[in-house]
């Protein structure tokens, strides 16, 4: 009886082993795979182990800049607006996507972007609360130094690189931002 009692409790013990490694199918952590990306460009991508907000489970809205239409994904509170386009590559990100970044309020100048862990040259945008594009940073990989706004914004573009020129994106161009972009603390 002795020996069939501690098989018994090794079974349950193994069994309860078992089901303490197994993860409940809600439970998401910030490092797991997000699974495929359709970009603008057709392509479908996976975007990267480290990322906490995952494109595919990021809101898209489509913008218009100059006869050309974007897709962008929404960055709204501050955790995405921190991640921004780190860990992102140039496979996950097409010609015609970028980051719109919405502030609840607007931030000054000072407040500037950086390109910590950020693996793509990007162009970093700086628009006013009145939808008008202020200025145009270029953000180089992994560079730590603080790339500010010439006026007061409220939105942030981000685009690849180059973006910003073949769009014809300069002070004063009107970037329309659907009213649904609205910035959370």
């Amino acid at each position: 009886m002795c020996h069939e009692m501690r098989a018994l409790t090794l079974s349950l013990f193994a069994a309860l082993l078992l089901a303490g490694c197994q993860t409940k199918p809600d439970q998401q952590s910030g490092s797991g795979i997000s699974g495929p990306v359709t970009s603008t460009d057709g392509g479908q991508e996976t975007d990267s182990l480290n990322r906490t907000y995952h494109l595919k489970d990021l809101q898209r809205v489509p913008i218009t800049i100059n006869g050309h239409r974007i897709q962008v994904w929404v960055m709204d509170d501050e955790g995405k607006r921190q991640e921004g386009m780190m860990w992102l590559t140039a496979s996950d990100v097409g010609d015609n996507d970028g980051m719109i970044f919405a502030f609840p309020d607007i931030q000054p100048p000072s407040n500037g972007f950086w390109m910590k862990n950020t693996i793509l040259a990007l162009d970093i945008t700086f628009i006013s609360k009145d939808m008008e594009a202020i200025n145009t940073q270029i953000g180089r990989p992994r560079d730590l130094t603080n790339l500010p706004a010439s006026a007061p914004y409220q939105y942030v573009l981000e685009m690849k690189k180059g973006a910003a020129q073949r769009l014809g994106i300069k002070p004063g161009t009107v970037i329309p931002i659907p009213s649904s972009v609205k910035g959370h603390p």
